[in-house]
């Protein structure tokens, strides 16, 4: 069986693209040279806050501009929640995944949510990240237009790297 063009096309398209930001285990944040192949970690966007981080993995039908708002909100709202867990003596280490979906009028639908196994991770993840997001607002489109949706995942905890270098968010 051959490879066609089309196929061959697709692979090299595919390793194409400008820097991204990515959070590695450790959960230092990098931006990756544009020139080289993208790492399978790689995010379209990290909101970086004290005592969280949240990277945005994917956004269907939503635009570059507005999931930045809406993750830099999030990130905002979330490391307040956060920092009022860590000033009373019970910020856990967590990390969660959350799917959002957005309706035509710009409301958040109920999310999909995958949490750590870290004692107490669910509760403040949902109390500080889901709720964050559940408030954001999105642009209204037109009704029955695309699926919207993004695909966030979210680390925080004393030991969630803060922005170090002037201007990073």
């Amino acid at each position: 069986m051959r490879v066609g063009a089309p196929l061959v096309l697709l692979g090299v398209l595919g390793c194409a693209g400008g820097p991204r930001d990515t959070l590695d285990p450790s959960h230092d944040v990098r931006v990756s040279d544009a020139g080289g192949a993208q790492p399978s970690d790689g995010y379209a966007y990290v909101a970086r806050r004290p005592l969280v981080a949240l990277a945005l993995a994917e956004a269907r039908n939503i635009g570059d501009e507005e999931a930045r708002k809406v993750l830099d909100h999030a990130a905002d709202g979330a490391s307040a929640c956060f920092d009022r867990f860590s000033r009373e003596g019970h910020l856990t280490q967590g990390a969660a995944r959350i799917i959002v979906p957005v309706d035509d009028a710009g409301i958040v639908g109920q999310p999909l949510v995958k949490f750590s196994a870290e004692q107490g991770a669910a509760v403040q993840g949902m109390l500080c990240v889901v709720a964050s997001l559940r408030m954001a607002g999105f642009t209204p489109t037109a009704p029955g237009g695309p699926q919207r949706a993004m695909a966030v995942e979210v680390a925080w905890g004393p030991d969630v790297a803060t922005p170090t270098a002037p201007g990073q968010r």
